[in-house]
């Protein structure tokens, strides 16, 4: 059976918000293309638990970042810096209907 996913974050930070707030299930994630360039996981959540992810319970975070984590593409991490999105329209792509959403 083919699994469908339907949504591509553009944002990690936001993203898991959306998970955490149930109004993107986690299964629906084909994976999230970030800006960021973190070297772990680990850094990742020490360097955003204390902000976008504060009103959200810690193992609850973890939980659902180390999920998600091998979906998580940084290009940054490869080497250039020139990679540069926008989420100024929203934080996910829906790619069944070619449209960035606002959730």
């Amino acid at each position: 059976m083919i699994k469908y996913c339907k949504y591509l974050g553009l944002s990690l930070s936001f993203c898991i918000k959306d998970i955490l707030e149930k109004k993107v299930n986690i299964d629906d994630v084909e994976c999230i293309v970030s800006a960021t360039a973190f070297n772990s996981m680990e850094e990742a959540f020490k360097m955003y638990i204390d902000s976008y992810w504060s009103d959200y319970d810690n193992r609850e975070v973890f939980i659902t970042l180390s999920e998600i984590w091998p979906r998580v593409f940084q290009p940054r991490t490869a080497g250039t810096d020139e990679y540069c999105h926008t989420i100024a329209n929203g934080c996910w792509l829906n790619y069944s209907e070619g449209k960035i959403v606002r959730l």
